[in-house]
């Protein structure tokens, strides 16, 4: 494209679970492959956006220490893309199910109300000194409200996520009014 970025988007929804790890990993090597090889180096940057990205980079659970056939290339993507200009950026509701690899690699979290205790560890684990305690407000955050924290802001801040024109249907089923009726 020759007016500017492009976003092109891989929709896997519908991808059986059994062979979703061959299709992400055999996607993620392309794109590395790829940027490993532009010349000159990181001459097309590239974002990568993994939406419910512990389905794709899970947190090892094999005994000897491996991982999947997807978890060890987003890994790899996680620790040697930058200098290529490919970079990650993961979306996960459970963040403790994610690979601590990865989440060990992000430069900047945005944190949402998180409830469960393991996802709350993990971020203060993978954050700095300074906004852990900030970080004991996760559970309590309102909708659209954020904690972001890393390279991207220097110190860290609590945001309002703006409402959006269209926005996506994504509220929650009213189950009391509906079983009510």
């Amino acid at each position: 494209h020759t007016s500017g970025p492009s976003v092109t988007i891989f929709d896997l929804s519908l991808v059986a679970n059994d062979v979703l790890e061959n299709v992400t990993a055999l996607l993620g090597r392309i794109l590395f492959d790829f940027a490993v090889r532009s010349q000159p180096r990181a001459e097309h940057p590239l974002l990568l956006v993994l939406e419910e990205a512990h389905r794709f980079i899970p947190a090892r659970q094999d005994p000897t220490g491996g991982s999947g056939r997807s978890a060890s290339v987003f890994e790899r993507i996680a620790k040697e893309g930058r200098k290529f200009g490919l970079s990650l950026l993961l979306a996960s509701q459970r963040p403790s199910e994610l690979s601590e690899t990865v989440v060990a690699q992000c430069g900047t979290v945005i944190a949402h109300r998180l409830t469960h205790e393991a996802d709350q560890n993990l971020l203060r684990h993978a954050t700095a000194l300074s906004s852990r305690a900030l970080l004991d407000q996760l559970p309590g955050l309102a909708q659209q409200h954020a904690l972001v924290t890393g390279v991207s802001t220097g110190v860290p801040v609590a945001i309002l996520v703006r409402d959006v024109e269209d926005p996506p249907k994504s509220d929650d089923p009213d189950f009391i009014n509906t079983w009510g009726n």
